[in-house]
């Protein structure tokens, strides 16, 4: 446990440096990174510096953006977590007070689907949040970044999934999942119809973890979810079916 707690603050303060002492075009590092590796981890994974709990569910997405993209909104909740012993943590939710974006809507009813409530009010032991990149752009959140640009933190990701050896990886979207592969070893198949391999893959076997990957339920990953479908299902209940099945086998 504690060596888990060192290898994770050690893992935090490299991916800082990373950021810090090397040349990054379109992307800096959060200083109010504080006491996660990620911003996300704000949302679920905050204390596994404190008690490096068994993580079920490792939530891997792209990158978090530009943050000044609200404001800075999500900047002052994760400014006040910060201020808080770790017994005090559930006063301040990270989405409190914002108004959530499409993706973080989406992921509150698709983790309720699989038996995790609320995750917008409440964290769970057993959650793990984090991007692939670790940076966060110096450009507006909707310009173009590259596949190259996003994969800079491979390394690092290796190593926080063999510290947190999660039963699953959920990888959101297509180049994600490629850079997961990538970082963990794996060669990247070729698919072609990428609705079709979600629902039918059986997951790579990884250590003690198996990765899947998911349609990234933005706005835009939603929409692509449903194209080529014919029935009469929404985008969201065509992506809790493929988070069903992988968590409990069923169709």
């Amino acid at each position: 446990m504690k060596d888990k707690k060192q290898k994770y603050l050690s893992l935090i303060e490299r991916a800082r440096q990373n950021y810090e002492y090397k040349k990054h075009a379109n992307f800096k590092w959060c200083d109010e990174c504080k006491k996660a590796i990620n911003l996300w981890t704000y949302w679920q994974g905050l204390g596994y510096e404190i008690d490096t709990q068994k993580i079920k569910i490792l939530l891997v997405g792209q990158d978090w953006g530009n943050t000044d993209f609200d404001s800075g909104k999500t900047l002052e909740n994760i400014s006040k977590i910060n201020s808080l012993s770790p017994n005090e943590y559930e006063k301040i939710q990270y989405l409190d007070g914002l108004k959530p974006f499409v993706t973080d809507k989406n992921l509150v009813e698709l983790f309720a689907s699989i038996g995790y409530p609320n995750i917008d009010k409440k964290r769970y032991s057993d959650l793990f949040f984090t991007n692939i990149s670790l940076g966060y752009r110096k450009i507006n959140t909707s310009a173009h970044i590259t596949k190259a640009e996003i994969s800079t933190d491979k390394e690092i990701f290796k190593e926080l999934v063999e510290i947190l050896e999660p039963k699953y990886i959920i990888a959101l979207g297509k180049m994600t999942y490629e850079i997961i592969l990538e970082a963990l070893g794996f060669k990247t198949p070729k698919i072609s119809l990428f609705n079709d391999f979600i629902f039918t893959q059986n997951g790579l076997k990884y250590n003690k973890s198996k990765i899947y990957v998911v349609a990234h339920p933005g706005g835009m990953g939603s929409a692509n979810r449903k194209k080529g479908d014919k029935s009469n299902k929404t985008s969201i209940e065509l992506q809790k079916e493929d988070w069903i099945k992988i968590f409990f086998n069923t169709t």
